[in-house]
Order: C-alpha cells, then structure tokens, then sequence
C-alpha cells in the first residue's frame, strides 16, 4: 500500500524514514536535506513519540543536513526520555527485589522493558509509565510495594467505584512526585474491548529474559507481538510510535507467525493485527510474514482512517471519531454491539463521582451514562453514529444466525 507513504504529510514523510527499521540512506539524506519547516518536523516528532530515535538516525546519518540548534533541542529530548526511562527501570528492579521475597511474580508489559529488547536501548522510545501484569488475588501486594516507594493512586476511589473497576476495568495508576507513573493490570483490556484476551493465557506461557542484571518475566514472543498490536488498535493508531513497535518487532524478533495468526483468530484480534502490519508495511517497508498480511478493503480503510485521524492532528482519544476507529477493528458483529453497548451504556467510574447512588439502584447508572456521552459529543451526532453502526452491523449478525 505504498499510497499510504503518498498520502503522509512532509514532516511524516520525513519522520517514517527516520524512524523505520532499515533507512535507505540515500532517500534519508535526501529528505532531510529539503526540509525548511524544522519547526513543523520537531513538534511531529514530539506528537508522535519518536523524537528520541529521529535523534540518534539524525546524529548518525545527516548531522551535516540539520541546524546545530535542532539537534540541540533532540539532544536534550533524547537525553530527558533516556534519565526517565533509567528510573523507571531502577524502579522496576525495586518491585521485582520487593515481590520476589513475597513469592509474588510480576510481567512488566511494553515500556522500557520492550524498548530495550525492540530497539536495543531503552533510551530510543519514549515510555509515559511502566505497565506491570500481576495475578488479582496479589494486585494489593504490589500496590503496597508502589505505596512503601512514594507511589500513590492517581485517583483515589471508594469502595464502590473500586468494584467497578476491578468488575470493569484492567489496570490502576499509581503516580509520585518525581513524575513517575506505574500502572498495575489484572488484566490486559477493559471488558469495553470485546476481544478475548485474558491474562491467564500470558501467565500460561511467560519466559524469563534477562535484561540489565534483571530476570524479567515476559510473555512469549507470540503473545507480546498480539498484545503489541491489540495495545496500538485500542488506541486507534494514535501516533508513529505504534506503528514503529509494530515494524521493529516483526524486523528484531523471532516468533512463530502461525501461532500467532492462531490466537489472534482465537482472541478475535485477527483484524487488530492484520492491520498493525499493513501499516508497517506500508509506512515503514517492514513485511511480515504471509500468514499475518491480509490487503483487502476493509484493512485498506482503517489505514486510511489512522491517516486521516493523523492529518487532522487529534490531540486525544476522546473524540467521537476515535470511539468509530476503535469499533471498526473489532472483529464480528456481536463483539462490535457489545463494544458499542459498553462504551455508549455501561456505567464508569466517572459515573459513580458524578452521583452517588444506594446499590439497589446502580440499573440508573445506565441512563446517566447514556446521557452523559449525548451531553459530550452531541446528541445528533452520537444518535447519527450509533444508528449507522447498527445498520451496518445487525445484517451480519442475522446472516451469522
């Protein structure tokens, strides 16, 4: 799909050169040396999290073809990102030294962890937390661990939003003053995310690997590459980073693709991960195996809509047109109702501190959640999509019966 490359923007166009696995170094120099707009280049860069490797192919490759002050400015991005990504790793240590005395084991999930195994330095991905899977009869454990090291909750719940999320949700964040964030997950999605990823299947299969001085666990190579793919989908491809882990894993690591293709299929992520590598393909020259590649419409228009979602700079995942990305990628009619239901009806957290209601009558919850999405993005619009996807959804779901 090399019209994807066509479409980019020129600050892309330069960036997916940059960053992709195997530059050609030619084409390389050649970009870099007709960019102006320095300006316009450092904030993509920065939008889309892959300001730390642009750095290093820079200061290798084209140091000549760039002003002294922008690579100044990567410089000291890169060398910020390199200091977090240390002390998220320091902490790591910490928590593995602190739970391996309490029999408790922890997989530390995407982060520093996967960017020193992908990139071969920790230093050239940007990472906002370290993610940790841990067993939900120990999630306590480990959030006392957080709370002996200065972590604290970045939201405190009461008893009955805490139901709700560990009913509901996948994860907690835990945060401290120095800026660092740890999120602990007893499960790797949310239930809104109709997919049948379930920790159990990771904890079945984790290998220890070691990683400076550290025996860390960590899901098989065909889980991690899944989960790598299920992960960017979930956030509807928000920025280049996605798509480059996606490239650098299929480029660096050795994994059974039909093993792979299998638990997809099973899991119903099978479209997340076609996808995943058709944007790597397509953006960054990074094949992947046969069984994983799948070039028909429908994976043809969710590349188009990640580009299009990038062209208008979306600064988050909480517009509307994201939730539509994000329905699209799901596989099967019932999964795409039911993430419609959850997302449109299914009570929050937010919901919960919004009013507080007795149990017997939580069913409320429902209708103000409803009322709630109308209210945030506009009830003709939300009304117009919702009866569009139903549309397109139940006649699938009565040819399936």
């Amino acid at each position: 799909m090399q019209f994807l490359r066509d479409c980019l923007t020129p600050e892309l166009r330069v960036l997916t050169e940059l960053v992709r696995p195997s530059p050609e170094l030619g084409v390389l120099r050649r970009l870099v040396s007709e960019v102006s707009a320095w300006e316009s280049v450092l904030a993509a860069a920065r939008r889309h999290g892959v300001a730390p490797l642009a750095y290093r192919r820079l200061r290798e490759h084209c140091a000549d073809c760039v002003p002294a002050a922008v690579l100044q400015r990567l410089r000291e991005h890169y060398r910020h990102n390199a200091i977090r990504n240390l002390a998220l790793m320091r902490e790591l240590g910490v928590l593995l030294d602190a739970m391996r005395g309490k029999g408790v084991k922890i997989i530390p999930l995407r982060g520093p962890v996967m960017a020193a195994r992908l990139y071969g330095d920790a230093a050239l991905r940007e990472c906002a937390d370290l993610d940790v899977l841990v067993r939900r009869d120990e999630l306590e454990a480990v959030c006392g661990a957080l709370r002996d090291r200065g972590f604290r909750p970045v939201r405190e719940l009461d008893a009955a939003q805490r139901r709700l999320e560990l009913r509901d949700g996948c994860e907690v964040c835990y945060g401290r003053e120095d800026g660092l964030y740890i999120e602990p997950h007893w499960e790797l999605m949310p239930k809104t995310y109709a997919w049948g990823l379930r920790a159990e299947d990771v904890w079945g299969q984790a290998v220890p690997v070691a990683l400076e001085g550290l025996s860390i666990l960590q899901p098989s190579p065909e889980h991690s590459f899944v989960l790598l793919c299920a992960h960017a989908a979930k956030h509807g491809w928000e920025t280049l980073r996605d798509v480059a882990d996606v490239a650098w894993f299929l480029h660096s690591a050795a994994f059974d693709a039909a093993r792979v293709r299998a638990w997809a299929e099973r899991t119903r992520c099978r479209l997340a991960v076609v996808a995943s590598c058709a944007l790597a393909e397509a953006l960054l020259g990074t094949r992947a195996p046969k069984e994983l590649q799948q070039a028909d419409r429908r994976v043809r228009s969710l590349c188009n809509r990640v580009l299009e979602s990038w062209r208008r700079e979306q600064s988050g995942p909480s517009e509307l047109r994201d939730w539509i990305l994000r329905w699209r990628v799901l596989d099967g009619a019932p999964n795409k109702l039911r993430f419609a239901f959850r997302a449109l009806l299914a009570p929050s957290v937010n919901d919960l501190e919004l009013v507080r209601l007795p149990r017997p009558l939580f069913p409320l919850y429902y209708p103000l959640h409803a009322a709630r999405m109308a209210v945030r993005y506009g009830l003709r619009p939300l009304v117009r999509r919702t009866l569009a996807c139903l549309r397109a959804t139940l006649p699938a779901r009565i040819a399936e019966r």
